[in-house]
């Protein structure tokens, strides 16, 4: 379920973004579609977390795949459209009034604040993977690869003994 938040956190953190599930949200009550897997009830509140603690990340229960599909290629000419076509004021009120406050920030985003504003430098992986125990080691290494590309962190030794100082 951790991971699970995580990645949903991070889906959340983007400008536009949506969860599609393939399925009613009765399905998930169903005791014969379940086949004893999962109780219900443990259903029904792991549903309820997915909107209670990503508020601004929307969930579709589109049913089946072909309406997942639908919906989501929709989804994507609405988003295309709105870049094309200025939108009418009121249109842009609306939008504003959704697109107004902080966006929760994303893993991705926490450990990039902790690299560049956070930790002592030099440091290490091991000593950022302290700070940060549910996220997975490739993780840490594609957001440090990332702003080593960038040019903001540069690095010293290979293997354990790899120290990342961030670039003044």
């Amino acid at each position: 379920m951790q991971a699970l938040h995580h990645q949903l956190a991070d889906l959340a953190s983007y400008p536009v973004s949506a969860l599609v599930i393939e399925a009613e949200y009765r399905d998930f009550q169903d005791l014969t579609r379940l086949k004893g897997r999962w109780p219900a009830t443990h259903l029904a509140r792991v549903l309820g977390e997915l909107s209670a603690l990503h508020p601004r990340l929307p969930v579709i229960y589109a049913g089946n795949r072909k309406a997942a599909n639908t919906w989501t290629h929709q989804f994507f000419l609405s988003l295309a459209s709105r870049l094309k076509a200025p939108s009418p004021q009121l249109v842009l009120e609306t939008v504003a009034r959704y697109d107004a406050g902080p966006r929760p920030e994303g893993i991705d985003e926490q450990v990039r604040r902790v690299v560049l504003h956070e930790i002592p430098s030099p440091f290490t992986a091991g000593e950022l993977a302290e700070r940060f125990p549910d996220v997975g080691n490739a993780r840490i290494r594609r957001v440090l690869g990332q702003l080593q590309d960038e040019g903001r962190i540069g690095r010293t030794g290979v293997g354990r003994g790899t120290r990342w100082e961030v670039k003044r």
